[in-house]
C-alpha cells in the first residue's frame, strides 16, 4: 500500500476525495480510522431516508472523517455523535436544525 502513489492511497481511504475536499470514508477507510481513533456508531432508523442534501451538508461541515451507509453512520467528532444519538441518528433532523442555527 506504502509503494502507491499518495493519490491512490487517497481514493482508496476516501469514498469522494476531491483534492482538499471530501471526507465520507471507504470501507477500508473506516477500518484504518477505527484502529488509531474513537469512533462513535449511530445506527439510522430503517424509515430514514439519506438524501444527496444529507451528504453535502456532511462533506461541508465535517472537521473530521465519517463513514455512512444505508444502516449506520460511523463518526470521528464526539460531539455530532452526541447530536446523532439524542436525534436517534436521524440525519434529516441534525441538519434541519444545524441550517436553523445559521
Amino acid at each position: 500500500m506504502l509503494a502507491l502513489p499518495e493519490a491512490q492511497i487517497l481514493r482508496r481511504v476516501f469514498r469522494n476525495y476531491r483534492g482538499e475536499r471530501g471526507m465520507r470514508l471507504s470501507q477500508f477507510g473506516l477500518q484504518i480510522m477505527q484502529c488509531y481513533f474513537r469512533s462513535y456508531e449511530i445506527f439510522i432508523p430503517d424509515d430514514e431516508v439519506i438524501l444527496p442534501v444529507h451528504l453535502i451538508f456532511l462533506d461541508e461541515r465535517a472537521a473530521l472523517p465519517f463513514f455512512l451507509d444505508q444502516q449506520r453512520i460511523v463518526v470521528f467528532n464526539a460531539e455530532v455523535g452526541v447530536k446523532l444519538r439524542l436525534l436517534d441518528g436521524r440525519l434529516a433532523k441534525l441538519v434541519t436544525i444545524e441550517q436553523d442555527d445559521i
